[in-house]
C-alpha cells in the first residue's frame, strides 16, 4: 500500500537533456522566432522577470510545452539554451506522469542557471525536476 501511495505521490519527473538540434535551418529559424516571441510575452506579463534574463549566467527557454493525460500522461517541448545572452544550443523537456489526471494544457517554461556549473550539469543531462505547478482562473 505504501509503495502505491508513493507512486501516486511521485506524480512526475521532468528531464531536460542533451542536444536536440532542429533537423533543418527552417526548423531552427522557427524555434528561434517562437523563443523570441515567448520571451517578449513573458516580460510583458511580468516585467520583473527581465532582471532574471539580464543577470542569469544562462537560461533554457521552452516556448511551448504541450501536456496531456488520461490516467498516465506526458509532456514535451523543444527549446533553446542561451549562455551570456548568446544561443549555445538546443534542448528538450520531457515529462511522464502517473496518477489521477485528465486533460491537457500548453505552457511556456524558462529555466535560469546561476552559474557555469549549473549549466554544465544541464548540458550533461544531469538535471531533473520533481515539482509541478499549475494555475488557472479562480
Amino acid at each position: 500500500m505504501r509503495n502505491l501511495m508513493t507512486l501516486a505521490l511521485v506524480a512526475f519527473l521532468i528531464t531536460a537533456c542533451g542536444s536536440t538540434k532542429p533537423e533543418s535551418q527552417s526548423d531552427a529559424d522557427k524555434l528561434n522566432t517562437e523563443c523570441s516571441t515567448a520571451k517578449t510575452e513573458i516580460t510583458k506579463v511580468d516585467p520583473s522577470i527581465v532582471k532574471w534574463f539580464d543577470t542569469a549566467h544562462a537560461y533554457a527557454l521552452f516556448p511551448s510545452v504541450g501536456k496531456g493525460a488520461i490516467g498516465i500522461g506526458g509532456a514535451y517541448g523543444r527549446g533553446e539554451v542561451y549562455e551570456t545572452k548568446k544561443l549555445v544550443g538546443y534542448t528538450t523537456l520531457k515529462q511522464g506522469t502517473i496518477g489521477l489526471q485528465l486533460g491537457g494544457q500548453a505552457f511556456t517554461e524558462v529555466i535560469f542557471f546561476k552559474d557555469a556549473t549549473a549549466l554544465k550539469a544541464f548540458q550533461e543531462g544531469n538535471f531533473q525536476f520533481a515539482a509541478n505547478a499549475s494555475a488557472g482562473p479562480v
